[in-house]
């Protein structure tokens, strides 16, 4: 977990929007400064620090920024992010800090504004900046700190803390601690071996009173405890492993990737079609730049394309590709076009309109598949799957991230006859993640329930291609593979390249 804070470079003579977003661009870049390309830490937890205390002129009172400036920081950070080859990093959900009144250090002024992280969080949601966090707690009211829950998913109630800690010190140590006119924690390290050796009894006063105020806090701001169970889970010893343990991890993963290269072409789940490439354009608005690519990407032989659909319910994003759909379809009547729709109960009609598959189908989906959690009621998903293939389109299921494989999901591809299954590589809704390796296993899995059934089932994965991880996809059984991240290039030859260098991978 990280917390990435340029703040002290903000420098802003006045409030205008030229010198705001020039001094959040300060900000920005020195944040992004703060991350290597190099360092493998895709897998972190951030909070990006656009200033707890900025100051605009010579105002004595702290900027509160209002939604529209932070969307321009956020946008700001991103584009650095992508400058300096940290695109991995974008993909992330990542979290802010900014002024909402409560001061450092101090007790709660009039400025207590902690509503307003709603206001930006659902401004910023969409630049994938899900939750403000609330710093400067030291001295605040509980109800400063519950209402600030409804838009600051974290508080970071360190000072508030160690307020706690320092008045459940014995009266000499306490006295050290909060002899200088300054913030307690400069001064813990005067009284840290006097407290190695307090006794018992002040000992248990001082765990008694953190305990008292831990759970005050955790009930104040809804805080999940830990349950009894969760404790006996947690105590596990994950990471000490014997000589004889580690061995025997070590020779079930060769194992099982033996196996999986073992599996070849001649053993491909869907005889009809060869291993293929599906342009996933998801992350690439309908313009004429999206026109241009196309037509590259069929002058380079593809033939499939896949898109995606958000709701901005089921995922937090809303997208559509109808647009997309019908200018492929009419310019490219041979294209072979998936939709994967991340639509809550895509099947039902609103207002009179057509659903959501039926729009699709209409518009050119050869095939057209569901998850089975964006249905309201159980039977829903057959009725969705039996829509699909009235309107001419086939019909399929998408098994998610967090999905194991298993007699549900081969109950539900038997009991409604499905030929297709997409499995993703990443969680749905955003572009430009990062592959999760338990996929293969899912798709490997999926594949021996196919050859077991004597069963054609079309294996695609979708989402965190590069060209290892779809060696290692095509070794475990995938034959469609939709990406976007693995070929995309501003620059038109690149593009071409990169298609090529995919294509050939393919075909070996």
């Amino acid at each position: 977990h990280y917390v990435l804070d340029g703040s002290a470079n903000f420098d802003c003579p006045d409030r205008s929007e030229k010198m705001v977003n020039e001094a959040f661009g300060r900000v920005a870049k020195f944040a992004t400064g703060l991350l290597e390309p190099d360092d493998p830490f895709h897998i972190a937890d951030q909070e990006i620090c656009t200033g707890e205390l900025n100051y605009v002129g010579n105002d004595t009172a702290a900027m509160i920024p209002t939604p529209s400036e932070l969307e321009s920081f956020a946008q700001t950070f991103k584009a650095h992010m992508r400058s300096r080859n940290l695109h991995a990093y974008n993909s992330r959900p990542l979290l802010f800090i900014g002024n909402l009144g409560t001061t450092h250090h101090n007790f709660d002024s009039d400025m207590i504004v902690v509503e307003t992280a709603r206001s930006w969080v659902d401004r910023l949601k969409s630049e994938n900046f899900i939750s403000a966090v609330l710093h400067g707690t030291t001295n605040t009211h509980p109800d400063v700190l519950n209402r600030a829950t409804d838009g600051c998913y974290k508080i970071n109630v360190a000072g508030d803390f160690l307020r706690t800690l320092v008045n459940g010190l014995p009266n000499e140590l306490k006295a050290v601690v909060t002899a200088e006119d300054t913030e307690p924690k400069r001064q813990m390290h005067l009284v840290r071996s006097d407290m190695d050796s307090m006794s018992s009894a002040d000992e248990k006063q001082l765990e008694r009173s953190l305990q008292a105020h831990s759970r005050s806090i955790m009930d104040n701001i809804n805080s999940p405890e830990l349950s009894a169970a969760d404790f006996e889970y947690f105590r596990y010893k994950f990471y000490k492993f014997s000589d004889q343990e580690i061995d025997a991890v070590v020779d079930a993963l060769l194992s099982q990737r033996v196996q999986l290269i073992a599996g070849n072409k001649e053993q491909l789940t869907d005889p009809n079609i060869d291993r293929v490439f599906s342009a996933s354009l998801i992350e690439v608005s309908f313009d004429n730049k999206y026109r241009k690519i196309v037509d590259t990407l069929w002058n380079e032989g593809i033939r499939h394309f896949h898109i995606a659909v958000g709701d901005g319910r089921f995922v937090p994003r809303k997208f559509d590709g109808l647009e997309k759909i019908s200018f492929i379809r009419s310019k490219y009547p041979a294209a072979v076009l998936h939709t994967h729709l991340m639509v809550e109960n895509p099947h039902q009609r609103a207002d009179g309109e057509r659903s959501v598959i039926e729009q699709y189908a209409t518009a050119g989906s050869n095939a057209i598949a569901v998850h089975k959690r964006a249905f309201d009621r159980p039977g829903d998903l057959r009725i969705a799957v039996e829509l699909i293939r009235e309107c001419g389109a086939r019909a399929g299921l998408i098994v998610e991230t967090s999905e194991s494989p298993g007699e549900s999901l081969y109950r539900s591809l038997t009991e409604l006859e499905l030929d297709w299954v997409v499995v993703m590589g990443v969680p749905v809704g955003f572009g430009g993640q990062i592959f999760d390796m338990s996929t293969l296993h899912r798709i490997s899995a999926i594949r021996q329930f196919a050859l077991r059934q004597q069963k054609p089932l079309l294996l695609e994965v979708d989402g965190g291609l590069t060209l290892e991880v779809l060696r290692h996809c095509s070794r475990a059984g995938a034959q469609m593979f939709a990406g976007w991240s693995i070929i995309r290039s501003t620059d038109n030859s690149e593009l071409r390249r990169n298609i090529q260098n995919v294509q050939r991978l393919l075909d070996a």
